[in-house]
């Protein structure tokens, strides 16, 4: 129990100091660096990628689609622009500084680990069609294990489910990336949201009945999904989803979480079948 205290406390912060960046960058810059030293491969004694989720919500830009009108909100729209310019930067920065404490003998694969979310992304949501999540529990943090394995139980029993991806409609572009440290400042792992533009079919059939009684749905989603990065094994683990930030809100969090805060948003966020608050009002 005071590990898992441990770590969370070092996510609070971490995940505070981080998005305090933008408000900040050259105090927080210097702070990162003076606690992250050039460091060579860790292996002992180092809490597991898969015990972390999404532990603070993100700012992640709204989509042009869904912008302020620039003639009735000029304000508003122009303050988003600066946003999306500001979380640029804080990318560059988190980069810079992950790059600076691995030290040059260890290269960052980028490519490799956006492929390997991918195909993490598709293995998931196969397996969970399927009724299979065990089968994948290895390549999705411990939240996102659970939460899942809850909706699981809730699928029809009498019902085949076939989930598949059709094609991504833009290239999967990374829209978020942080560094979380451990406590003898080395990095503990590095947290990756991707945004995933796709086509997605999914089938239902029922159980006993023939190829006709077969039903399709093709969707076009975009998600935000997140992924946990062991920068030096090149782990990585499916670690929640997040939602697109309304076009009000300030870049920065008003005051650091508390530690229950911390727990419920990475339970939150672990349930990347949950729907869009948005959407969610349209039902009603």
């Amino acid at each position: 129990m005071a590990s898992l205290v441990g770590i969370n406390q070092s996510l609070r912060l971490s995940s505070y100091k981080s998005q305090r960046l933008l408000i900040s960058p050259l105090s927080s810059l210097q702070l990162r660096l003076a606690s992250t030293k050039v460091q060579t491969k860790q292996t002992n004694q180092r809490p597991a990628i898969s015990k972390i989720g999404i532990p603070f919500e993100p700012y992640i830009p709204t989509r042009w689609s869904r912008m302020p009108n620039f003639f009735t909100s000029p304000k508003l729209f122009l303050k988003n622009i600066f946003k999306r310019c500001y979380l640029s930067a804080f990318n560059t920065v988190q980069v810079y500084q992950f790059r600076r404490a691995i030290g040059k003998e260890n290269k960052p694969n980028f490519l490799k680990w956006k492929n390997e979310a991918i195909e993490t992304y598709c293995a998931i949501n196969k397996a969970f069609a399927s009724k299979n999540v065990e089968s994948v529990r290895e390549r999705m943090c411990e939240f996102v294990y659970f939460a899942l394995g809850k909706r699981q139980t809730g699928l029809p029993k009498n019902v085949s489910l076939g989930w598949d991806l059709v094609k991504f409609n833009s290239k999967p572009k990374l829209i978020s990336f942080h560094q979380f440290p451990h406590d003898d400042g080395s990095i503990l792992l590095l947290q990756i949201i991707y945004k995933f533009d796709t086509k997605q079919r999914l089938s239902f059939k029922k159980i006993g009945s023939g190829k006709k009684d077969i039903t399709e749905q093709v969707k076009d989603l975009t998600e935000y999904v997140a992924f946990n990065v062991d920068p030096y094994t090149d782990k990585i683990v499916l670690a929640g989803s997040v939602f697109e930030s309304p076009v009000e809100r300030e870049l920065t969090p008003k005051a650091m979480p508390s530690q229950e805060e911390t727990v419920n948003n990475m339970i939150k966020n672990a349930d990347i079948y949950r729907i869009e608050k948005k959407d969610v009002e349209k039902l009603e």
